[in-house]
């Protein structure tokens, strides 16, 4: 196979690496996710640096890498046209090697190269980023000029918006600012909630039906005091034979104050109870507050049966954490025992339960551990009730008021070993 100027195939591969180049660095910079890019900031300062510049000016990196990539493979064309014309061939042999140089420069110029940076988008940022921003800066003229005859006219009209931050994409954000120092604990937590707050119904902020603070209409003064100070509360809900018939809210402090004592009848300071449905959103709670000029409401299930309480407080924890009130007991930290079991307290949060053994739990009405044990079991817990799940078991190990209050847990295997010695 003789031909005239063998430097002319050789060329064919310096172009062929020049358009991999391109290819790989448009996939790489402008397919990237902001989970992406935390780890990238994580791994090499020099690499986010150049590919948050780059990224920056997303029309700009486009018209180089475009106007690159296009120049490439017209010399390529142009040089592998040369090379068919100067050889020594025959009619379907040049016809052979000239598929053979158009599919070479599809599959190791375009097709590789973009499904490689697809792959290894981060470890590739570290090489392409810098080589990319010098690049840019070098085409600058050219960009000038394509940008200002071209592009900038019909930008409106051509440029394709941005995709939307996804709810994953703020969380990798999040996460990744702890390794930045970019946000303190307390910070991250809360931005968490909100992203979180959509997402949550009234079913998980309500006061369940069982922890309910509430009498009947014909109950006596004594007995509203006695309820009142028991469960420390400012109202009490009044039904007539059964929580599903509910008559109204107490004031209790109106109520006691009356100066006719224990003569005073429930009726005559009772106020109307607000309904809300349990499959309500947070939004939708809140919205229901402003609209009715109330601070509490009965939730009420499918059926319409009282399935809890919910109160602007309830609402406003969902996002900020806790507020305790004055006197409300407040849940005490895990204790790791040294067989290697842990006491929590039954009010723990089943989310943060769930996440500190690391267990995926199925949607559930309860929002405590205890809850979540009544929930499953559906009677009467004594101590000593055992539930497992995911590998773990818990365990009552005390009760106050017919309730859960210390629940202990260990490794299932752990505990059978124990059992078998």
């Amino acid at each position: 196979m003789e031909f005239s100027n063998p430097w002319t195939l050789l060329l064919l591969l310096p172009l062929i690496a020049l358009s991999a180049l391109c290819s790989c660095s448009e996939t790489v910079l402008f397919g990237f996710s902001a989970a992406e890019r935390c780890e990238l900031r994580r791994r090499s300062a020099m690499a986010t640096h150049a590919v948050d510049y780059l990224l920056s000016r997303p029309s700009e990196l486009l018209v180089t890498v475009l106007t690159v990539n296009m120049a490439v493979n017209t010399l390529y064309f142009a040089a592998a046209s040369v090379y068919l014309l100067e050889s020594n061939l025959s009619g379907t042999t040049r016809s052979l090697v000239g598929a053979a140089q158009f599919l070479a420069l599809v599959l190791f110029g375009e097709v590789l190269p973009k499904m490689i940076g697809n792959s290894a988008r981060v470890p590739l940022a570290r090489a392409v980023g810098p080589v990319m921003t010098v690049l840019n800066v070098a085409m600058l003229p050219v960009r000038l000029f394509i940008d200002l005859s071209i592009l900038r006219p019909l930008h409106r009209i051509m440029s394709p918006r941005r995709g939307a931050m996804t709810r994953a994409d703020l969380g990798a954000l999040i996460d990744g600012s702890e390794e930045s120092n970019g946000l303190e604990h307390d910070e991250r937590e809360l931005l968490k909630r909100v992203i979180s707050y959509r997402r949550l119904r009234v079913r998980d902020v309500m006061t369940r039906r069982g922890e309910i603070a509430a009498i009947t209409s014909d109950s006596t003064r004594a007995a509203v005091v006695s309820i009142a100070r028991s469960a420390a509360v400012s109202r009490l809900l009044v039904y007539d034979h059964s929580l599903d018939r509910i008559a109204g809210v107490l004031p209790i402090r109106h109520f006691l104050l009356d100066s006719r004592g224990d003569a005073t009848p429930i009726a005559a300071y009772l106020m109307p109870a607000k309904f809300v449905p349990e499959a309500a959103s947070i939004e939708q709670l809140g919205a229901f507050f402003i609209a009715n000029h109330c601070d509490l409401a009965v939730v009420v299930d499918e059926h319409g049966g009282t399935s809890g309480i919910v109160s602007v407080e309830d609402a406003v924890e969902s996002v900020v954490g806790n507020i305790a009130d004055l006197g409300e007991r407040t849940v005490d930290p895990a204790k790791h025992l040294p067989d290697g079991s842990w006491l929590i307290d039954a009010d723990t949060s089943i989310v943060e339960f769930a996440d500190r053994f690391g267990l995926e739990i199925e949607q559930v009405r309860a929002t405590t551990v205890g809850g979540f044990m009544l929930e499953t079991k559906g009677e009467f817990l004594p101590v000593g009730t055992r539930i497992d799940i995911g590998g773990r078991r818990l365990q009552i190990e005390a009760v106050v008021d017919a309730r859960p209050a210390l629940v202990r847990v260990w490794p299932r295997q752990r505990e059978r070993g124990e059992h078998e010695h």
